[in-house]
């Protein structure tokens, strides 16, 4: 049995546990499209405790970042991992993609005006990410025409995160009916004026820049991506990468979960 470092930061309390062997294998038959629903079972599996230490203190990890869950992942995968602590992915290494000490998770971020509307940022936690993957291919423009690939994600995220004053949005971890009202908002950006909805892009990725917390979050086709972390004015030379929880599996879970090994992207 594999005995767990705890894991603290400034919003996490937990002590993690070895995946049990049918947890691991029912993990590695979901497919790998589905990286979010697969990261919250995952978690619900490993972690044995989640402390409330402070208000602040987050125990369900739907209701965490995509980036604390992505951390959380790292950390099993650095007890796990042959090239452990610091293990590789791909040509670097974790530790070129962790944005060193920086644990702050802003609840609400002002994030400029775009369109006559004054817009805030909030953190994209895991049901929100979840939602969004769901609705992955099921989401038409007007035209009829299904929106997928890096610009379904770029409408559910901009949806999901940015705020007007006068907003009141389900709850993505506790209301049934958020995947209705995401679905509602993404037709509505999708509505924009060219100018107005680069104007609104150009302001969210900096307002997810200035409120990053372990790692630089991206997004492409697939979903959810880390950076490399590089010094200011400096060109990342390391692709984007993913911490699947199927990395965390043993190879006789993995097929018998009919999949082949996978490591870390």
């Amino acid at each position: 049995m594999i005995e767990f470092r705890p894991l603290r930061t400034k919003r996490l309390a937990l002590t993690l546990q070895e995946i049990a062997i049918g947890d691991a294998i029912s993990l590695a038959s979901i497919p790998p499209t589905m990286y979010e629903s697969q990261t919250s079972r995952f978690l619900s599996s490993i972690i044995a405790q989640a402390e409330a230490a402070t208000p602040a203190h987050v125990t369900d990890p739907r209701a965490m970042t995509v980036q604390e869950r992505a951390f959380i992942v790292a950390h099993y995968m650095a007890h796990v991992s042959e090239s452990a602590p610091d293990f590789f992915i791909g040509d670097g290494r974790f530790s070129n993609y962790l944005v060193g000490q920086q644990q702050n998770v802003v609840p609400t971020f002002p994030a400029g005006s775009v369109g006559g509307d004054e817009w805030a940022l909030v953190p994209l936690v895991g049901a929100a990410a979840e939602a969004i993957e769901e609705l992955h291919g099921d989401i038409s423009n007007k035209h009829g025409e299904k929106i997928t690939g890096e610009y379904h994600w770029m409408l559910g995220c901009m949806a999901s995160q940015l705020r007007k004053t006068d907003d009141a949005p389900p709850d993505p971890v506790t209301d049934m009916e958020y995947g209705d009202w995401l679905r509602a908002r993404m037709h509505v950006i999708d509505r924009y004026p060219e100018s107005d909805f680069v104007q609104l892009l150009v302001m969210y990725r900096e307002a997810v820049r200035a409120t990053r917390h372990f790692f630089n979050v991206d997004i492409n086709d697939d979903g959810i991506v880390f950076l490399e972390e590089v010094a200011k004015e400096a060109v990342a030379t390391l692709p984007p990468a993913r911490f699947p929880a199927s990395s965390c599996l043993s190879d006789f879970a993995l097929r018998m979960g009919g999949k082949t090994p996978a490591v870390s992207q």
